[in-house]
């Protein structure tokens, strides 16, 4: 019976496909039982049963392996598109697909090929036993056997190696943990064709690596927190967050006061940092790549100028002053005190007046292509840079996004209610957030009008509201409650076709209002919001793109709509325009391989000179610039340096006349 377990109860759905109100059919689909039963079934391998409620279809319960789900994922909400705007008429007799004998071809070779492979996870069969040419043992390293805990094969990859099932399906090997002899543990790796053997075995030990970098650094990010303006003042004090910061939930606002005894304000503008700072920077960006090499997710590295708070102090703390050293204890510690560098950097009528002056510094920016690649054209002058507009919607994912039915029999009058933590009682605690994030970019065609790109979607990781963070690097300006933030942060990106329909719907509702002005300071788009669509967050960029004189590093100078505010606030982004090809590999990341950031992951992202580590440079003047620089900048930290040099540059234009230090 469907949905049915052994013993005649309901079983627990692999998955459920909720249908919101609006997407549900108008009319009573008779034939629905039988298509999903039969045909969808054929198709996907998947059960797939439907489920109703007063006559009203509310929600599919899948049934197979994650592959099927997808797949059943995938017809389920192409059906549902196409059911509303099916007639009364076409659904009150049944109909069949027509034959088609290339498809039914296709269908059995790969059936037939998926089968084959799938036999890779079973034991060796017994006929073949000793007849397979290609056998190889690897050692599991006695460095996870001395932690403490110690690291076996089954706590990593589970009873059976179950987490290893891809690599023996793609690489079509046997891979067998042998009984283990004197606390030695080993793998068997069997096979057809010797390079699948070195292909699995390579990703085998790359799964190993990965095991050993968590178990030996967790889940944390190192924190690494650099004060830039350490020796201009001994103290610092605790202020309120100002009123115009979009949100105000970390209030706490760390200044340094500024001692005439010490150096002068600013002036670490042009002292830069100490080689000994440059090398921790550099070590810490390496370790963090190194982390996340093996880790599939989409990827973005950025460094972001905003304002600083501080998480985990109470707001009883506003109006003290603690000395210097005391600060800098409490946040490297990385215990109860946080630094937190907002997204947001100025106030509307300061980024205003940022954006003016970024635009007249000719002496550090020069205007550039707002869109990498072929299309799009470079601006005479940084006063002609236009922008470009983004929109990032973080919504509910209206499949997961509901509260456990109780499936307990009613309560009579008067039967005490159970106690907290029983059983009936956490059948209906809600579920943990599961959020869906939409990007969607306008950028300028050929006729200078504003062209909607196709949206993006991505997850989140369950239970988070935000990005899944991967560095903690900070350069700390106090006299200003500002820092430069060094972030590489990650999403599982989704495929259009396994989102519900509602999330889609919406995507494709969000337009551009006509004839939008980039002076205005109303919000751009606009959307549909349907009852199902709930927000859990979202933001509208209006993004100038400069290039970094003779460097491939890109500022973005961000006007940000947020939640509630009718006028927008303003950020500060410096990216490098290969960091997104270096990171891209992860997003399709199978298990065992990892992304190649070279011999040097630091000269990868940091390349000498600014320039690049892969690009071939036509432009003689800028091969003579470059050969300059690295005469004058002879050290191993010379792209870091570089690097630095132009954080601090901008800081100097950002600062303008409009900020102030406290004095003693």
């Amino acid at each position: 019976m469907s949905g049915y377990g052994r013993g005649g109860g309901p079983r627990k759905p692999n998955r459920v496909l909720r249908v919101p109100p609006e997407m549900r059919p108008r009319h009573i689909l008779v034939d629905l039982q039988r298509v999903a039963s039969q045909e969808w079934k054929a198709e996907t391998n998947a059960e797939i049963v439907p489920v109703f409620e007063m006559g009203r279809l509310v929600q599919f319960n899948l049934y197979g392996s994650a592959a099927n789900l997808d797949a059943a994922v995938k017809l389920v909400n192409k059906w549902l598109e196409a059911a509303l705007t099916k007639t009364a008429p076409s659904t009150a007799w049944a109909k069949m697909k027509a034959f088609d004998p290339n498809e039914w071809q296709f269908d059995t070779v790969r059936s037939l090929e998926n089968n084959r492979k799938q036999k890779f996870k079973e034991p060796i069969p017994k006929d073949q036993v000793g007849l397979i040419p290609f056998r190889r043992l690897v050692d599991w390293p006695t460095e996870l056997l001395e932690l403490d805990p110690k690291v076996t094969p089954r706590d990593a990859f589970g009873n059976k190696l179950e987490v290893l099932d891809q690599i023996r399906t793609e690489e079509e090997v046997y891979i067998t943990l042998l009984p283990n002899h004197a606390a030695l543990w080993q793998v068997e790796l069997q096979g057809y064709e010797l390079a699948r053997i070195d292909a699995a075995e390579m990703r085998y030990v790359n799964l190993i690596q990965k095991v050993y970098q968590k178990s030996i650094s967790g889940d944390d990010n190192a924190i690494t927190n650099i004060i830039l303006d350490e020796t201009e003042g001994l103290q610092v004090a605790l202020t309120v967050a100002d009123d115009w910061w979009p949100s105000r939930v970390i209030k706490v606002v760390p200044r340094l006061i500024y001692s005439p005894v010490m150096n002068e304000p600013g002036s670490f503008r042009k002292d830069g940092l100490h080689h000994a700072q440059i090398r921790v920077i550099r070590e810490a960006i390496r370790r963090s790549l190194e982390k996340v090499r093996f880790e599939k997710g989409s990827y973005e590295f950025s460094i972001r100028f905003g304002c600083l708070a501080l998480k985990g102090l109470p707001e009883e703390e506003m109006g003290k002053a603690y000395p210097l050293t005391s600060f800098r204890k409490a946040t490297d510690s990385g215990s109860a005190v946080e630094c937190h560098v907002t997204k947001w950097l100025q106030p509307s009528d300061l980024g205003e007046q940022m954006q003016d002056r970024l635009m007249n510094a000719d002496h550090v920016l020069e205007p550039v292509k707002s869109v990498e690649g072929f299309f799009g054209y470079t601006p005479a002058t940084l006063k002609d840079t236009k922008p470009t507009y983004r929109g990032t919607f973080v919504l509910h994912d209206p499949d997961k996004s509901h509260i456990h039915r109780s499936s307990t029999a009613p309560r009579n009058p008067g039967r005490p209610t159970p106690p907290p933590g029983s059983n009936a009682m956490q059948q209906q605690k809600p579920l943990e957030l599961n959020l869906i994030v939409v990007q969607i970019d306008w950028t300028e065609d050929e006729d200078g009008m504003y062209e909607k790109m196709a949206p993006r979607f991505f997850k989140l990781k369950t239970g988070q509201s935000g990005a899944m963070a991967h560095m903690d690097i900070n350069l700390l300006e106090l006299g200003e409650s500002k820092a430069w933030s060094f972030t590489l942060e990650s999403m599982i990106p989704v495929r259009k076709l396994t989102l519900s329909p509602v999330i889609v719907g919406f995507a494709d509702s969000v337009k551009m209002k006509p004839g939008y002005k980039p002076e205005s300071n109303e919000p751009f788009a606009t959307y549909n919001r349907t009852p199902s669509v709930k927000f859990q967050f979202f933001r509208l960029d209006r993004v100038y793109t400069f290039g970094i004189c003779k460097t491939l590093y890109r500022v973005e100078a961000k006007a940000m709509w947020y939640p509630g505010q009718t006028i927008p606030c303003w950020g500060l982004v410096i990216r490098h325009t290969e960091w997104g090809m270096h990171l891209s590999p992860l997003e399709k990341l199978s298990p065992g391989n990892g992304a190649n950031f070279g011999s040097d992951s630091i000269k990868t992202f940091i390349p000498d000179g600014g320039v690049s580590s892969s690009h071939a440079l036509d432009d003689t003047e800028l091969e003579d610039q470059l050969e300059q620089i690295q005469l004058e900048n002879t050290s191993l930290d010379d792209g870091m340096v570089i690097l630095i040099e132009k954080l601090l540059q901008l800081s100097e234009i950002v600062k303008g006349d409009n900020n102030h230090q406290d004095e003693v």
